[in-house]
């Protein structure tokens, strides 16, 4: 609306606003405190989702990777359902090596493969749920089941001479027994979901 022809005070507040010429946004300065310089430089290493999020937006870097304020909004369903899925995986496959002395899935430790994946879900659903809406939850947690019970079917039916041997290996941090990977005058660090080995060395 012209500013003269607004009907309500919103209106002339908008036309107002929009007469006036408009204003370029601050620059963003480089970060000069140097408790923070120093932290950053004292980092041994850097994961690689770190240094994509940098060349992406330097500014969201700071914020999610450094800040890392509290998020208002609740974890997504396919967010939740992935990490409770690696989760489930993870504990089910360390449990059978604890238990049988490999975390190979085959026609022999499939049973007992299946038992401590329900076992695992139980986990999952007494727990965090995986949907804001319950009964999604559940539906979630059920499609979840019956990816998880098919991926170690298939696995069973087609075993090979190699085992899980490493979940979660993380190297390049501090407390870690892998060293950092160099790379291009870069250190980087991260971790390995699984790591199949066929216990020749």
């Amino acid at each position: 609306w012209p500013e003269s022809d607004a009907p309500t005070p919103r209106e002339r507040a908008r036309a107002q606003a929009a007469a006036r010429p408009p204003v370029a946004p601050p620059g963003v300065s480089p970060l000069h405190a140097e408790a923070v310089l120093a932290e950053l430089r004292d980092r041994d290493a850097w994961s690689a989702a770190h240094l994509e999020e940098f060349a992406g937006c330097p500014v969201q870097w700071l914020v999610d990777r450094y800040l890392r304020p509290e998020k208002f909004e609740p974890e997504s369903e396919p967010l939740a359902r992935g990490t409770a899925a690696h989760g489930v995986l993870e504990a089910t496959l360390r449990r059978l090596r604890n238990e049988l002395g490999s975390a190979r899935v085959d026609q022999a430790s499939l049973q007992r493969a299946l038992e401590l994946l329900d076992e695992e879900l139980g986990e999952v659903a007494s727990g965090r749920p995986l949907s804001l809406d319950p009964a999604r939850s559940r539906s979630v947690l059920r499609r979840l089941q019956a990816d998880l019970m098919r991926y170690l079917r298939r696995s069973a039916e087609r075993p090979t001479e190699f085992a899980p041997e490493h979940l979660e290996l993380s190297f390049g941090g501090r407390e870690d027994e892998l060293p950092a990977l160099g790379l291009g005058g870069l250190r980087l660090r991260g971790q390995i979901d699984r790591v199949d080995t066929d216990g020749a060395g």
